[in-house]
């Protein structure tokens, strides 16, 4: 009976590992990337990339391995090995962003983020992410907060 009971809960933790809806994919930086392309590539938050990989909020180049969290239908779509040569930048992006349309994030607050890390993650000045969100840091920034963030 005590057998039994072993192998059964043994075959449930497997199946629970099996389970998993997420996967590490290591991905190699290449010129010109930043980590917000990498971030919509594997459709990850910026800050998850920067959560797996501390080294990178003081800036990636090419040759860096980053470890991205994604799903198992996204990393297989995305997986290192299929991943074909980069395309040609879409030249309405390139507009936008010349035009300097900033795009607003909704940010939700994780254990141990701080507004300077949250500067780094999107390159936007502490009194400014206080500025835009001046009624929900009135008690300090708060886990599960979530926090408007315009960029450039």
């Amino acid at each position: 009976m005590r057998t039994l009971i072993c192998i059964l809960f043994f075959a449930l933790f497997l199946h629970n590992a099996a389970a998993q809806d997420f996967k590490i994919v290591r991905h190699t930086v290449t010129m010109g990337e930043t980590v917000r392309m990498i971030s919509k590539k594997y459709h990850v938050q910026p800050s998850e990339i920067y959560r797996l990989n501390k080294f990178a909020i003081d800036g990636i180049h090419e040759g860096m391995v980053l470890q991205i969290p994604t799903e198992v239908k996204i990393a297989e779509a995305v997986s290192p090995e299929s991943e074909a040569p980069p395309a040609e930048p879409d030249p309405a992006s390139q507009v936008a962003d010349q035009n300097g349309a900033p795009s607003e994030i909704k940010h939700t607050v994780a254990p141990k983020e701080t507004l300077f890390s949250l500067s780094k993650l999107y390159n936007v000045p502490v009194d400014e992410i206080k500025r835009q969100n001046e009624k929900i840091l009135k008690n300090g920034l708060q886990t599960g907060q979530v926090l408007t963030i315009t960029t450039d």
